[in-house]
């Protein structure tokens, strides 16, 4: 019997959902006509904007688009899709537009939206070589005290995000990049990405397409939701036990 047992499925820039009482998966191919209003959108000190761009796709023909027009240094955009409850998993590809000599990075990140100030942020760095070590076209973890990179190149990159209860384990394009150990108080909930600048001119793009993301519920939900099922079960029992007393 296939009790609290749902598949939803509904249209927003081509967002498939299916779910069930123990967890979720949400994903966004970017084949609509605008991005999704799940993804809110903050930047500083420059213009900046976000569109569903039918150049350049992984899959389909459309991928989402972060703009980030400069005039100046330390300019950034960033847009993040907060979720009801804990990610648990991450897939989706990014398309690497400057693998050396970059003028701009790319940056993916994870973080509890309810940490405020936020004190901890995990993720991953496209980075040229002005930022972090080790200095040179490398994706780096960030958030951790070891930063194992990646050799940057042009093109498209799938990135792999699996997250435990005190680790995060990333992987890019099927290979192993490494596992960052994380407060097990961080209850990430929140997904997002970012463009930023070393201080040059111009318009830069970052573009996002195929992403999955898994979510479990809060504990406390959890727990809920395995006491309703029981009460319905025991009510249904105890339903069925009776009306077979004659």
């Amino acid at each position: 019997m296939k009790i609290f047992s749902t598949i939803v499925l509904f249209s927003v820039s081509s967002m498939f959902t299916s779910g069930t009482l123990f967890g979720a998966v949400s994903v966004f191919d970017f084949e609509g006509t605008s991005v999704p209003s799940a993804f809110s959108l903050t930047g500083q000190a420059g213009a900046f904007s976000q569109s569903i761009t039918s150049t350049n796709a992984y899959a389909g023909s459309q991928a989402m688009m972060l703009s980030l027009t400069c005039n100046g240094g330390s300019q950034w955009a960033t847009t993040m899709n907060v979720l009801p409850d804990l990610v648990s998993h991450v897939t989706f590809s990014i398309y690497d537009e400057f693998a050396s000599n970059s003028p701009v990075y790319y940056y993916f990140f994870l973080q509890d939206s309810h940490d405020i100030p936020l004190t901890t942020i995990y993720g991953l760095d496209y980075t040229d070589g002005g930022f972090g070590p080790p200095k040179s076209t490398t994706v780096l973890m960030f958030g951790s005290n070891t930063i194992p990179s990646y050799t940057r190149t042009i093109g498209w990159h799938v990135i792999d995000v699996t997250i435990a209860n005190n680790s995060i384990e990333y992987s890019i394009d099927g290979n192993f990049l490494g596992t960052m150990q994380t407060n097990p108080s961080i209850q990430i909930d929140s997904v997002g990405f970012g463009i930023a600048n070393w201080g040059n001119t111009g318009t830069n793009t970052l573009l996002i397409d195929s992403l999955s993301i898994t979510t479990i519920p809060e504990p406390s939900t959890s727990l809920l939701g395995l006491i309703a099922f029981c009460g319905l079960t025991f009510r249904r029992s105890r339903s069925h036990s009776t009306s077979n007393t004659n």
